[in-house]
């Protein structure tokens, strides 16, 4: 290393058996039978996929894993039995007949095969590796399927930008600590003779910190003369990388998963639950119950003939009333005696209450950006219904203030009206040099007039 210590090291060869398949021995073929079934019958679903959905569907990363699992698998299966089929097998043969030869040439040959055998298998061991990490990755597709196994799932999808843009500052961080560490202690430490040793063992403390004991550095950067940087490095590293991205990396996941667990709801159903309805169904089935292909059938009844009795499709609307009360007629529900019609009826009855309630519940664990433009559209309506109060607030005042105007304006001219009557009338108390009522001085029209 940098600080010229002989570091005595063993290289040991690679193995493989020389007999993989025991004398062929058959449940080890069946395995391998079986194994290439279920990759070809994955791949012609996949197929069957990608003709329905065309272009869109290779928009989807979960495809493209499929396909690079499937295509990896066969790859790997080719490699697997040309190392046994043209280099195992053939090369036992040949070393039992040059085991004992003193041909030199013989004996090189065999060990030049067996050479290539082991780089062969050495690659199909990293091809396997690469298999399982991608089976391992692809797991996380099929927890899509169960909702609280889903969090999971969506918990890494949704920190993966922000974990990706942390990652990168944090990485400059580690490797300013690395060179740091490597300059101080490089050459009294082994942990820090280069850059990959001592990238590791700083990755390693910042997720246990114990792991970088102090007293093992102090002694090391006592005898360096550098102890007082050493300590400066130490302290600064526990607290950035240890204490404050470590706790940041945790926040951001930990955000994510609520958010997700948010979304998933607490309504979501459990791995149980979802196993008991499937038992539930597939007793029912046995039973001649409406399971969902039926229904999907029975509502495009015009392209199967499976269900000639029904009219649903002609209809403007169609509810579970009416769905029962079309399914329950003779040609439609499978026939069987009155407790087992019963039962189907029944059994339609709540499943259809059960996909009502399951569509609810999706619309209300619906995508977040439409929940979030739902919400922005409500904002935006209360603020306009806000201003046509405010609005009807001040016509209203208006109103009421023209309203008082007015009945001002009436009651003082009912005012003037009601003196005009009271006027003759006082007159009328005294009679004039003619000895006539003065009231006649004024007459039915004059009133009206004024």
């Amino acid at each position: 290393n940098r600080g010229g210590a002989v570091i005595p090291s063993i290289k040991l060869q690679d193995s493989v058996p020389a007999d993989p398949y025991f004398n062929n021995n058959g449940w080890i073929w069946l395995v391998d039978v079986g194994w290439i079934i279920m990759v070809l019958s994955q791949g012609v679903s996949e197929f069957g996929e990608m003709r329905e959905q065309k272009a869109k569907y290779w928009t989807d990363f979960w495809n493209l894993l499929d396909w690079l699992q499937i295509f990896l698998t066969l790859a790997l299966m080719v490699v697997w039995y040309n190392i046994c089929f043209n280099g195992l097998y053939p090369l036992s043969d040949l070393w039992i007949n040059t085991y004992n030869s003193s041909d030199v040439y013989e004996r090189q040959e065999a060990t030049s095969k067996l050479l290539l055998v082991l780089n062969d298998a050495r690659d199909y061991r990293t091809g396997v590796v690469l298999n399982i990490i991608i089976i391992l990755i692809r797991f996380f597709k099929a927890f899509l399927v169960q909702p609280r196994l889903s969090i999971v799932t969506h918990t890494f999808i949704r920190s993966f930008v922000d974990v990706v843009h942390f990652m990168v500052i944090l990485a400059c961080l580690l490797f300013a600590f690395v060179f740091t560490g490597i300059f101080l202690l490089g050459h009294k430490v082994a942990d820090f003779a280069d850059v990959g040793d001592a990238l590791m063992r700083l990755y390693q403390a910042m997720l246990a910190v114990p792991l970088l004991k102090w007293d093992e550095l102090k002694v090391a950067a006592q005898a360096a003369d550098g102890y007082a940087m050493a300590m400066i490095w130490y302290v600064l590293f526990l607290f950035i990388i240890c204490l404050v991205f470590k706790s940041m990396l945790l926040a951001i996941i930990m955000t994510a998963y609520a958010e997700a667990r948010n979304k998933a709801g607490r309504k979501a159903r459990t791995m149980w639950a979802q196993l008991g309805d499937v038992i539930i169904s597939a007793r029912a089935g046995a039973r001649g119950a409406l399971q969902l292909h039926h229904l999907i059938q029975f509502l495009h009844a015009e392209e199967n003939a499976n269900y000639p009795a029904t009219d649903i499709r002609s209809k403007e609307s169609v509810n579970i009333l009416g769905i029962l009360e079309t399914y329950g007629k003779p040609g439609n529900i499978k026939s069987g005696t009155p407790k087992q019609i019963e039962f189907r009826m029944s059994y339609a009855r709540q499943y259809l209450l059960g996909l009502v309630a399951e569509y609810f519940d999706f619309i209300d664990l619906k995508d977040p950006s439409d929940l979030e433009k739902s919400q922005r559209e409500s904002f935006q309506r209360i603020h306009e219904l806000d201003s046509d109060f405010k609005d009807i607030d001040k016509r209203l005042d208006r109103l009421t203030a023209e309203m008082h105007t007015n009945f001002s304006t009436l009651f003082s001219m009912l005012a003037d009206i009601k003196g005009i009557q009271s006027a003759p009338a006082s007159k009328a108390q005294a009679p004039n040099s003619k000895g006539h009522n003065a009231s006649s001085a004024v007459d039915d029209t004059d009133v009206i007039d004024v």
